[in-house]
């Protein structure tokens, strides 16, 4: 006797409605659980960095739920990502030097992410992260919130490109982007 595929896929429903040698719900729960991995590797995964003020600290958690509204995975920074957001900080050159240092650090681990950076850094010099590897997008505070969306509409596929595709580059410096109290707030909340 022949047995086809035919054969094969009508006797497996059989087979487990009958008598299964196991509980039901072990296969169910093994069914939700291998679900929830193939989603975990499909999905985007994104990581936010955020350098500066309390502030900041805010804004990066309202940056994570608005990637998880967008169906991103947000894991810690420095573990392999698909996405990366920068909110920095500009108060002092210090917080200036680990902006740059925690975007090539991601850039160095993660070649083919497209990195967005945003906060007061971003505000005052655009230029500057602009030349940093990775830097797909820069938007300055008057754009934080819409940042994920932006990178995610603006992101080709992996290609590596350094070239940074800003909406605001031209404008930061002006303040036309952003008020000067948005960049005092977060002075104000550093220095408390």
């Amino acid at each position: 006797m022949r047995v086809g595929l035919r054969d094969i896929f009508a006797s497996i429903p059989q087979f487990i409605i009958a008598k299964p040698p196991y509980p039901r719900r072990l296969l169910f729960n093994a069914g939700r659980i291998l679900l929830r991995a193939v989603f975990f590797i499909l999905v985007g995964k994104i990581s936010i960095c955020t350098l500066g003020c309390r502030v900041n600290a805010y804004e990066s958690l309202a940056i994570a739920d608005a990637a998880r509204a967008r169906g991103l995975t947000v894991v810690e920074w420095g573990e392999p990502s698909d996405y990366a957001v920068v909110n920095s900080c500009a108060l002092t050159v210090l917080a200036q030097a680990k902006t740059r240092q925690a975007i090539r650090i991601f850039a160095r681990k993660n070649p083919n992410s497209p990195i967005a950076v945003t906060g007061c850094y971003a505000q005052t010099a655009p230029d500057d992260i602009a030349k940093l590897p990775n830097v797909k997008l820069i938007a300055g505070n008057a754009k934080k919130a819409d940042v994920v969306s932006i990178l995610l509409d603006s992101a080709a596929p992996a290609g590596g490109n350094s070239e940074a595709k800003s909406e605001e580059l031209r404008g930061a410096r002006d303040g036309s982007l952003a008020s000067a109290d948005g960049f005092s707030d977060g002075v104000d909340a550093a220095s408390e």
